[in-house]
């Protein structure tokens, strides 16, 4: 968090507030995950206890959580005809992490164990937690105007979806540390970029802070 700027926050009303808790996958965020497996992933298991207060917070305050599962195809014709090699074929893999139907595509036990039955579940294929998916219909549904994001990988499908957020006129706060990425460098530059285009940035401290959460 050194040389990030967050914000005291004013005091929210639950109402409206909803909790969006990007890719916390055993893929992405278990040892034995794909990535954990590859020796890259220390940052996004570190999070993982982060996640887990964030998620007890937002349901203290009577906020649901709607957590995304990235699904990716292993027969899926778009990477085949690929021109130009993408970030799945790095490190000598040729796959992508989180497969459909896999153990890898599972949500972390420790977040999943938190979840209560008004929380949402569901899948994406793409970065964004809205593109083609169910998201922005039940956040509609369920009147949500403000949304609080967290999870993995900072840089590319948490920034996705705050994008899409605040292109869709959802008010957005990035919580800082309930989000990490494989390299901090990134991490730390989305939260500026954030701060200054697409939302605020706020702590687990500031947010409970802000919803009377002791």
């Amino acid at each position: 968090m050194t040389g990030v700027q967050t914000c005291a926050l004013p005091i929210l009303d639950p109402r409206g507030v909803g909790l969006l808790v990007v890719d916390m996958q055993n893929g992405y965020v278990h040892p034995l995950g794909d990535i954990g497996r590859r020796g890259q992933g220390a940052a996004l298991q570190a999070v993982v206890p982060a996640v887990e207060r964030l998620v007890d917070v937002a349901h203290a305050a009577g906020i649901d959580a709607y957590l995304s599962r990235q699904e990716h195809l292993p027969d899926d014709a778009t990477r085949r005809r690929r021109r130009l090699p993408s970030h799945h074929h790095g490190e000598g893999r040729g796959h992508a992490p989180c497969l459909r139907g896999t153990w890898d595509a599972e949500l972390a036990s420790s977040v999943a164990g938190r979840l209560r039955p008004s929380d949402y579940v569901f899948a994406k294929h793409r970065a964004s937690a809205f593109y083609d998916t169910t998201l922005e219909a039940i956040l509609r549904m369920r009147a949500i105007d403000l949304l609080l994001v967290c999870g993995v990988t900072t840089n590319y499908c948490v920034d996705s979806s705050v994008r899409d957020a605040y292109a869709r006129d959802l008010e957005v706060v990035l919580v800082a540390d309930a989000c990490a990425a494989l390299d901090e460098d990134l991490h730390r530059a989305t939260l500026r970029n954030t701060a200054a285009l697409h939302g605020r940035v706020a702590t687990i401290d500031e947010v409970a802070a802000a919803l009377g959460v002791g």
